[in-house]
């Protein structure tokens, strides 16, 4: 392939993905429906959509620690009753 026939390959790629990519982006965000036409209201849709994730990630990370600490107090709690129960076998006591 020669430098010239390269270099023209290359402008033909250009032109076509600027052709091509902003339309196939419009038509996928207008697929979702978004008004791609009104940029503010899509700018507010999409700070919309990202507060929407962050809150729920929140919530996610929430639960998680909840139920891990759940687990751990659980544990905690077993083996405290576990160690009761030792000491009063052990001694003799009532329970």
């Amino acid at each position: 392939m020669t430098p010239e026939l390269r270099n023209e390959l290359k402008g033909l790629i250009k032109e076509v993905v600027a052709e091509t990519v902003p339309a196939v982006t419009d038509a996928v965000l207008e697929r979702f429906g978004f008004t791609v036409e009104d940029v503010p209201a899509m700018q507010h849709d999409m700070a919309h959509l990202r507060k929407s994730r962050e809150g729920t990630e929140k919530v996610k990370s929430a639960v998680v620690s909840a139920a891990i600490g759940t687990a751990i107090a659980g544990g905690l709690w077993v083996f405290w009753e576990g160690l009761k129960l030792a000491v009063t076998i052990k001694t003799g006591a009532p329970h």
